[in-house]
């Protein structure tokens, strides 16, 4: 009586097993519709992110969900594909409200002076400007309307290149004051007594002239290195520096 009561097969002798265990249907749509909330609520966040800007993984990680996840359900979903495309124009149309704000309006940046903030200034981009005319006149401006985007990319590239050369630069400076000064204190020195020990018919070797030059240069390097990074710590930008 109890195992018909508790929906339970029993075996002979009163054995049971755990596939003998019948789950009421109720149970097992009470899961499901719970499953299919979390799920809705899921889908929910990652379309909230998306039309905020956010990129698809950004959207994916802050819906809880798995890179591929959201892929996995535009495929099976076709309403949910529609409202991702909606939303990802709805995202597109924040960053270039924000290009248009960092082109036309302004950014409001602090001016420090001594280490304390004497003011603002708006700082516009130009670039961004050029970006957003080509895109919304391209027959006037020239270009292509994702021109703009390719034109960045380059900008980026030349100015990473750029930034390299300059640190391979300062990187050869350093290494070459570094290793005349290494020459100079110690090299020298115990070359040339490995030179009389076991080799005292060999010439001596050349004695470097001009120390107190690559001294004055590579403290002068180490010295300027110190202040962009205190002034870096204090917020100011390179262009606020050379003023």
């Amino acid at each position: 009586m109890a195992a018909e009561e508790t929906g339970e097969k029993t075996r002979p002798g009163g054995a049971r097993s755990a596939s003998d265990v019948v789950v009421p249907s109720d149970l097992a749509s009470q899961s499901d519709a719970a499953t299919q909330i979390d799920l809705a609520l899921q889908k929910k966040a990652f379309l909230n992110a998306l039309s905020a800007g956010h990129s698809v993984r950004a959207a994916a990680e802050a819906a809880g969900a798995a890179f591929d996840e959201p892929h996995n359900w535009r495929e099976s979903d076709r309403a949910f594909a529609d409202r991702w495309q909606r939303a990802e124009d709805a995202g597109t149309d924040v960053i270039e409200d924000e290009a248009y704000r960092r082109a036309v309006t302004g950014v409001e940046k602090p001016i420090y002076r001594g280490g304390e903030v004497v003011g603002h200034v708006a700082d516009y981009s130009d670039s961004m400007l050029m970006f957003l005319l080509k895109s919304r006149r391209p027959d006037r401006y020239g270009g292509k309307a994702g021109d703009g985007a390719l034109d960045a990319a380059a900008l980026a590239e030349r100015l990473n290149l750029k930034g390299a050369r300059d640190g391979l630069k300062r990187k050869f400076i350093g290494w070459i004051c570094g290793l005349a000064l290494a020459w100079h204190f110690m090299g020298h020195d115990i070359v040339n007594w490995l030179r009389l020990a076991f080799f005292p018919e060999t010439p001596a070797p050349p004695a470097l002239n001009g120390t107190e030059t690559l001294v004055t240069v590579l403290f002068s390097m180490l010295g300027l290195g110190g202040l962009r990074t205190v002034e870096k710590l204090k917020g100011v930008s390179r262009e606020e520096w050379k003023r």
